[in-house]
């Protein structure tokens, strides 16, 4: 797997430069607004301070406007809230409208307000507007925060979701060419008609890889549909694209580059969801945590699994290790002995496996196939009985049953 190298000199003073100011607490007070769960941050404070001024910062926490009405505007204040801080209506337009592209606030049914969470701030940092402006020590922050703070939360959401039967946040669509000749495909894992249905596609500037501009990645692969995308395209975050374009670009850079497709857990292509990430484990928020950074839970516990599995053909295998060592992002490849052939071969860890399809799409010998092991409601995210290890029972001899293979009263 990839690592990001040590930063550089010239980076490193960038961080300092913003880590090591003084800044008022008007920062750590916008901080706790917009996640409770953060104030205590060592990072985010101090990246609203790097791009707001004080003044600004009060406004976006004086926020919503409890006199906002629709004649103030998408992007307005009423002259009362312009009064309560004391500015004039313009300015605080004026700026209002800055941090709706800086990410500090977004539209509501009831005027401007801040985001919700710090997860949804921290996706609203790809501005094309912007991103010259933060710059990449800015960013390169930012990744500390998320490796180092982000990542406790999204652990603990993890754990509530597990307790709670739930797959994950989100969900695996494998790679188009890897299943597309499956007959058990089914509209909402299959990326070409997911595309297809969507009124609206933009292509994003990813928010996570925007923070590690060393890994040779590309950026362009994460799309927003529908609604999100009309938000995605106000914000200059994405470009507008027919979604025949949107499919040939992520199938041509998928098979440059390894990446797994997120969407929502559903069965109903109507349901999809507004983003379609296209990640990799050395740059996503989740997967970073689950393969790089140590966390005590594995990637489907953060993202489910699809419904497919590769499956290594070791008479077709020709030993070129491709899929072990530049497409499989799980450490889902290993070698072993084969009886059949009589040498070692690559065989898949079923159990690791997420079912991405980036192995099989791009095998050279054509070995790897994806077989469809789960049921169609295994695509609502909840936890299904595991059935991987029933036998039957009827020709076993006492002793042998289950858990009484351990139960040897002698020891």
């Amino acid at each position: 797997m990839r690592k990001e190298g040590r930063l550089s000199a010239e980076l490193l003073e960038k961080v300092n430069r913003i880590l090591d100011r003084e800044i008022d607490p008007v920062f750590r007070e916008l901080t706790e607004k917009i996640d409770s769960r953060m104030r205590d941050s060592e990072y985010m404070p101090w990246l609203l301070a790097s791009k707001m001024s004080v003044e600004s910062a009060r406004i976006v926490l004086a926020l919503p406007d409890r006199d906002w009405a629709p004649e103030c505007g998408r992007y307005g204040c009423s002259q009362a809230f312009a009064d309560r801080l004391g500015m004039d209506r313009e300015t605080v337009n004026r700026e209002i409208l800055e941090r709706f592209y800086s990410g500090e606030v977004q539209l509501t049914g009831h005027g401007p307000d801040t985001p919700p969470t710090c997860g949804l701030w921290i996706d609203l940092q790809n501005s094309r507007r912007w991103y010259e402006r933060n710059g990449d020590g800015y960013y390169k922050v930012m990744a500390f925060m998320v490796e180092n703070e982000i990542s406790r939360i999204d652990a603990r959401v993890a754990a509530r979701m597990e307790a709670d039967g739930q797959m994950g946040q989100a969900r695996i669509i494998p790679r188009y060419d890897s299943v597309k000749d499956n007959p058990r495909l089914l509209p909402a894992e299959n990326i070409r008609e997911i595309l297809r249905s969507r009124r609206k596609i933009t292509q994003n500037q990813c928010a996570c890889r925007i923070r590690y501009p060393e890994i040779e990645t590309d950026p362009y692969v994460c799309l927003s549909f529908d609604q999100v995308a009309d938000g995605a395209e106000e914000r200059e975050i994405g470009t507008v694209i027919g979604w025949e374009e949107a499919f040939d670009y992520i199938q041509k850079s998928g098979k440059k580059n390894p990446v797994c497709h997120i969407n929502r857990h559903t069965d109903k292509l109507e349901e999809i969801g507004g983003v379609m990430c296209s990640c990799t484990a050395d740059a996503c928020v989740l997967l970073k945590n689950a393969v790089q950074l140590g966390s005590e839970f594995k990637p489907w516990k953060f993202y489910g699994k699809s419904r497919f599995r590769a499956v290594i053909d070791p008479e077709k295998c020709v030993n070129c290790g491709l899929c072990r060592s530049r497409r499989c992002m799980f450490d889902a490849i290993d070698v072993r002995y084969n009886r059949k052939t009589k040498d070692e071969r690559h065989f898949i860890i079923t159990e690791s496996c997420m079912g991405c399809g980036c192995c099989a799409e791009t095998c050279p010998a054509g070995a790897i196939a994806m077989q469809c092991v789960e049921p169609p409601e295994f695509l609502l995210g909840k936890v299904l009985p595991d059935r991987r290890f029933e036998e039957d029972e009827s020709n076993l001899r006492p002793g042998q049953l289950g858990a009484d293979v351990y139960n040897n009263s002698d020891i």
